[in-house]
């Protein structure tokens, strides 16, 4: 689920003492805020608190409509590439109210061609 600019039910984020924001929903999920490097506007994610890297990857692939391939995941300065996609979020480090960037990977294709045709290979 994507939320674009969401808040508490009262209309008002909570700052926690790390500096990350939290709203009072429902406590069965979490927010993530995705930042784009490209600068784009930053997307909001709701996942379970239980939730696996995996389950990660496949909201955001979901929200954003692209590839698992295509998406790399980074907490601070770690890419998140080396963390067993089935291990809780928590596990891995991220936490509710967290943010993460996110780097879209651009597909390298091939174009050959021989004996009249003509071959893409990804």
């Amino acid at each position: 689920e994507v939320d674009r600019g969401s808040s508490g039910s009262d209309g008002q984020k909570r700052k926690r003492s790390d500096g990350t924001t939290a709203s009072s929903k429902d406590p069965s999920t979490m927010e993530l805020r995705l930042q784009s490097i490209s600068g784009a506007e930053p997307v909001t994610i709701k996942v379970s608190t239980g939730a696996s890297l995996a389950d990660l990857r496949a909201a955001v692939c979901e929200s954003l409509s692209c590839e698992p391939w295509s998406v790399s995941l980074l907490l601070g300065e770690d890419t998140l590439q080396h963390c067993d996609n089935n291990k809780a979020l928590t596990d891995c480090g991220i936490v509710g109210g967290g943010t993460l960037t996110l780097v879209m990977k651009a597909s390298a294709s091939v174009l050959t061609a021989g004996d009249h045709t003509a071959k893409i290979w990804d």
